[in-house]
């Protein structure tokens, strides 16, 4: 289920955690060693603040692109409305089967007496 489905996950998630930490401890080791007294310095900010632009910078012409494509078809619709859609073998094939489908179960329904039709009709 939904609780249990990051289980599936769980050893990537650990290893990925323990990434983390052990970058934060070598960040830490780093700024409270030397001249520097206690404390992480700019040890914990730059680095996710560096992510974060390098993600926007990648992530922005993305969004517009995905907004304008979302704006326009919201205002101009689908364009594969005004299109028919190709007849293809799958598709024939497709129809004849529904089509066999219906005249058999109409020939079936030809053939039972009134009172049952009645109720199969229901």
């Amino acid at each position: 289920g939904q609780l249990t489905g990051m289980y599936r996950y769980k050893y990537r998630l650990m290893r990925q955690i323990r990434v983390c930490k052990d970058l934060k401890h070598l960040i830490y080791y780093r700024f409270n060693t030397g001249p520097v007294g206690k404390g992480p310095g700019v040890g914990i900010w730059a680095p996710s603040w560096r992510v974060w632009m390098f993600f926007l910078r990648g992530i922005t012409p993305l969004l517009e692109r995905w907004l304008g494509n979302l704006l326009a078809r919201q205002f101009e619709g689908r364009l594969t409305k005004g299109f028919a859609k190709n007849v293809t073998k799958q598709r024939v094939e497709s129809h004849f089967d529904l089509e066999l489908r219906a005249s058999v179960m109409h020939d079936i329904l030809d053939m039972m007496p009134a009172g049952v039709k009645q109720n199969k009709s229901r």
